[in-house]
């Protein structure tokens, strides 16, 4: 059986998404971008505790995420729960697998195309093969600006800098694509063109196959990878 959003009331009524942890909601970032301007740039993100269950965490939204109109900072992915966000009311729904073909649901290539459609170095002609990280992969903002943050990265490539709406870095000397993370049948690969300012394990390198443990380091952010 697998999990899906169903948005049944707002702007984006109609559309469906598979439920996968690291799913991000919001108006500017994720991968399902709402066109409701109650819903922040990053809403929520879909997360995935040790028994295999699903929940929607708020990521400091300025409204959060309401079940029956109450507000909550985490909310149980189960079938027919009724989530709100912003504007916009979408449906937990389960559906058996069985019916499902190995394409994607609609729902997910598009929100994986938009995710592809905001990283500004990819040449549009030529779009880097989407597929997902496996297992997912966390990053802990351990100090800087971000500190107490964790990010969820389902699919790749991603990409962090200061100017990308992907994984926005608020570091000051972060450069505008500081890194990209690309999925690899090896593991996560991190690739940056700036290897004096970007530390791997303390390290400048250009290219590294992360474990976890392995931290990113620029200026005074410090990142902490680990696998889900």
């Amino acid at each position: 059986m697998a999990l899906y959003f169903e948005i049944t009331e707002g702007a984006n009524k109609g559309q469906r998404y598979k439920i996968v942890s690291g799913l991000r909601i919001g108006r500017a970032k994720g991968e399902i971008v709402l066109d409701d301007p109650k819903v922040s740039a990053l809403h929520a993100q879909v997360e995935k505790d040790s028994s295999g269950n699903f929940f929607l965490s708020d990521r400091k939204s300025s409204n959060g995420i309401k079940i029956n109109g109450l507000l909550t900072k985490r909310a149980a992915l189960t079938d027919g729960v009724v989530i709100q966000v912003g504007r916009t009311f979408l449906t937990v729904r389960e559906t058996s697998e069985e019916s499902q073909t190995m394409e994607a649901p609609k729902g997910v290539m598009e929100s994986l195309k938009g995710v592809l459609s905001r990283i500004p170095l990819y040449n549009s002609e030529n779009p880097p093969l989407v597929s997902p990280f496996l297992p997912a992969l966390k990053l802990i903002f351990v100090e800087g600006p971000q500190a107490d943050t964790e990010l969820t990265l389902g699919y790749g490539p991603r990409q962090a800098g200061s100017d990308v709406l992907d994984i926005d870095l608020q570091e000051e000397t972060a450069p505008p694509v500081a890194f990209e993370l690309r999925p690899t049948e090896n593991g996560p690969l991190l690739t940056t063109a700036f290897t004096q300012i970007v530390r791997v394990n303390q390290a400048g390198v250009a290219d590294q196959i992360l474990k976890p443990g392995d931290t990113i380091q620029i200026g005074k952010t410090l990142i902490r990878v680990e696998f889900l």
